[in-house]
């Protein structure tokens, strides 16, 4: 049966959120990843600058943000990657 708290976001605990994976855009490279390159944040939808500041998420995909953009994500509307729709703590 449908339970409608399931269905409720939860956001990530400050003390995970603080364990993510920081680089700058200019140093990922394929073989962090694993996979081709995304050339902009699927968040905001802004390209990526070579200075930018990523957030690496731990799920399968290793999906990448705009720090700012992914923390507020996180530690205000959901654990979830926004891409895989994975649970974060679930990878950490």
């Amino acid at each position: 049966p449908y339970n409608e708290l399931e269905s409720v976001p939860t956001p990530l605990p400050a003390e995970s959120l603080r364990k993510l994976e920081k680089i700058k855009y200019e140093d990922i490279n394929e073989s962090i990843i694993g996979r081709q390159i995304d050339t902009m944040c699927s968040i905001c939808q802004e390209e990526f600058k070579p200075t930018s500041q990523l957030t690496i998420l731990p799920c399968t995909g290793k999906h990448y943000y705009h720090s700012e953009c992914i923390d507020t994500w996180l530690s205000k509307f959901s654990k979830v990657c926004p891409n895989c729709n994975k649970n974060v703590e679930d990878f950490q």
